[in-house]
């Protein structure tokens, strides 16, 4: 979908969300179930994620929302969905509704869950790769990256999958290169460990370091992979790229290393002010900067 469309897509699904909030009966799916949040925690544990891709989004007057639409609104960080299952547990339809604080602490709730669940780690089991054909291989991981990301929340047992397949890939080809691929092949590669463990993207952040050496990666995809390998480690991180939610469900801040000289460090990985930078997530950072 193209930008346009995008936002074709978006202010139809906005318009079509105020005309109707001037009807005041709410709309319940007949025949369905809500599946409460207690339920999507179990699921959850037992790593079943919460699927939309086949399900009917509505608004609360129970207008037809485009998957797309949907995304897009959910992404403001203003927007929640309640999914409703079949009697076979299967997510039939969803109704988009204002978001509460209720929804940020039950974010918080999957991520502890997600962080037990998960915690103990799978071995990668190297793949066969064909290194003649990387381009294609890494557009892929790409794609599939992207999509298990289009519900707001990824499947790890697909993030894994992608995983495997990047670490075959330099396990048996070596780290890709711009002799062999494009940099922005090297970019998806990049983004598959940034949203691995941290056990992995700490043992392969050697060969994204040389990457940017020979000028085959952006210095600043680099400095977000070191900020989240510290946070995830608990230290204080250089760039400020890490953003989190506290025990509130409110975004903050992930603690820096000498706060004061953040946009000198920013500025030479080819980052922008951090007040700049956090003004997307509502988070204030007023500490004066300095320079050496």
């Amino acid at each position: 979908m193209n930008l346009k469309t995008l936002w074709v897509s978006l202010i139809l699904g906005i318009s079509l969300w105020l005309l109707s909030c001037q009807n005041n009966k709410t709309y319940v799916p007949e025949g369905l179930t809500k599946l409460e949040n207690a339920e999507i925690l179990e699921r959850a544990r037992n790593k079943n994620i919460i699927n939309y891709e086949n399900a009917t989004i509505k608004n609360i007057s129970g207008l037809v929302i485009s998957m797309d639409s949907a995304m897009a609104m959910s992404q403001t960080q203003k927007w929640a969905l309640d999914p409703y299952v079949n009697e076979q547990g299967e997510v039939i339809e969803a109704i988009m509704r204002k978001r509460t604080p209720e929804d940020s602490l039950f974010e918080l709730q999957m991520i502890e869950v997600f962080e037990e669940v998960y915690n103990q780690e799978p071995t990668v089991t190297i793949q066969d790769v064909d290194c003649s054909d990387l381009k294609n291989i890494q557009t892929k991981l790409w794609e599939s990256d992207q999509k298990n990301r289009e519900n707001g929340i990824p499947d790890f047992e697909v993030d894994f999958k992608n995983l495997e397949v990047a670490v075959s890939i330099i396990e048996q080809c070596g780290m890709p290169t711009t002799q062999n691929v494009d940099r922005v092949h090297i970019e998806h590669l990049w983004l598959v460990f940034q949203h691995a463990s941290n056990t992995y993207r700490k043992a392969y952040f050697q060969h994204f370091q040389e990457a940017v050496k020979r000028g085959d990666l952006r210095a600043s995809s680099l400095a977000l992979m070191e900020d989240r390998i510290l946070m995830d480690e608990g230290k204080p991180q250089i760039y400020g790229a890490q953003v989190a939610f506290d025990q509130n469900g409110v975004n903050t801040l992930h603690p820096i290393e000498s706060p004061e000289y953040v946009d000198q460090r920013r500025a030479q990985v080819g980052l922008g002010p951090l007040k700049e930078y956090l003004t997307k997530f509502g988070v204030e950072f007023d500490i004066p900067q300095k320079k050496k």
